[in-house]
């Protein structure tokens, strides 16, 4: 036979004061520590935007110095040539090694959530919104988005001709020549008779 058991015996299901405070304490801490890792993902974003930044000037040199297609190679001296090429190298491999890997979306098609389109050029040979050129590099972070990629696609048409020699500088035209200096009157010199006969006259 089951004994009967009053209300008063029953184990309390509410937490004691004590419990209370320790709980309160913990979910502050949690919240504290939830905040802290949100500064440090906004931190480490904003470092890695800026480093993209650096990205950004050192390729733009690589390529005016080697030529992209539409403007002739740049005359640079060769030592600086290879210590940009070698920064943006390692600044590559230290992106890399934190999780940051670029897009490389030429010859792929573009893709809205991961690429912006800012030009579009007639191509018969490759398919319609086929990346040909990203003008500004998107790159990803640990397999997401860190900056979308600004893109150009293609769009059906003809190709375009290639660009037509280009027309040499006109050579220089010569220095016009300079005017001769007027010349200058000079008085006339006698002969030596004709002084001594002036000098004379002039003595009497």
């Amino acid at each position: 036979m089951t004994t009967p058991v009053s209300p008063s015996e029953h184990p309390s299901s509410e937490p004691t004061s004590e419990q209370a405070r320790r709980i309160k304490q913990l979910t502050f801490r949690a919240q504290a520590l939830e905040n802290r890792k949100a500064a440090t993902e906004r931190t480490l974003r904003s470092l890695l935007e800026g480093l993209l930044t650096v990205d950004d000037i050192l390729t733009d040199a690589v390529q005016r110095a080697a030529g992209n297609g539409t403007e002739p190679p740049r005359a640079v001296p060769a030592l600086f040539e290879e210590q940009i090429g070698a920064a943006h190298r390692v600044l590559r491999q230290q992106l890399l090694a934190a999780g940051v890997e670029p897009m490389d979306l030429v010859g792929s098609k573009a893709v809205p959530s991961i690429s912006r389109v800012v030009a579009k050029e007639p191509r018969a040979s490759v398919p319609a919104d086929t990346v040909l050129e990203e003008r500004v590099t998107g790159f990803y972070a640990d397999r997401e988005v860190l900056r979308e990629a600004v893109v150009v696609v293609a769009v059906p048409g003809p190709d375009p001709d290639p660009d037509p020699d280009p027309v040499p500088d006109p050579a220089p035209a010569p220095p016009a020549p300079s005017a001769a200096a007027p010349e200058r009157n000079q008085p006339r010199r006698l002969p030596r008779h004709k002084r001594r006969t002036r000098r004379t006259r002039r003595r009497s």
